[in-house]
């Protein structure tokens, strides 16, 4: 634990970013808006 005894603390693995907030994806490839499967086309994301 790196929390002094006491302390509680959230680490959550994953983002919990609601999808309503998200309005893009930015990449070292640059900015991808929706529809993001077409925007993401090319970039070799192994996420599509």
């Amino acid at each position: 634990p790196i929390a002094p005894e006491g302390i509680g603390a959230a680490n959550p693995a994953f983002d919990v970013t609601p999808p309503s907030y998200i309005t893009a994806i930015i990449t070292e490839k640059g900015i991808i808006r929706e529809p993001y499967a077409e925007g993401l086309e090319g970039t070799g994301s192994r996420f599509l």
